[in-house]
């Protein structure tokens, strides 16, 4: 057994909580190796102390507060983290608008002219297809072979 294994497993060993195989190889382990038997003295003794104290009551409604306390905060921090990332959001969209304006040799009614040329292209590279389709249609309505 490895001592990384132990130190994972010695709360459990000192609770009594593992099989006896597991609980037999720990102590195995612990008698043969000096830094995990230190570590074991050590926690076997916090136990001890732990132990030895009254048990402490929690004041009524202890749970609630706490929970209403992080719920809180929880919405606290939602709130700020959205205003951020929505201010952060426009200031670096106006930033890259406004170096694009500054290095630009278009004043900005070229640039929107620019933008709606494009626009239309697009517009008639998608619309065009379904014209001749339509048109397609309207022939085929015309040669009535649906009345007879």
């Amino acid at each position: 057994m490895e001592c990384r294994e132990v130190i994972e497993n010695m709360d459990e060993y000192i609770e009594k909580r593992l099989t006896d195989i597991e609980a037999h190889n720990i102590k195995k382990h612990i008698d043969k190796c000096q830094p995990c038997k230190k570590e074991y003295i050590e926690m076997k003794n916090v136990f001890d102390i732990i132990s030895d104290c009254s048990n402490i009551q929690a004041p009524l409604n202890f749970t609630d507060r706490v929970m209403n306390n992080i719920k809180s905060y929880e919405t606290s921090k939602k709130i700020k983290q959205l205003a951020l990332s929505r201010w952060g959001t426009s200031l670096v969209a106006a930033g890259i608008l406004l170096m694009i304006l500054n290095f630009t040799q278009y004043s900005p009614s070229k640039i929107m002219e620019s933008m709606y040329e494009s626009a239309t292209e697009i517009n008639k590279i998608v619309v065009n297809p379904f014209s001749k389709i339509s048109d397609k249609f309207k022939i085929i309505s015309n040669l009535n072979i649906w009345n007879k």
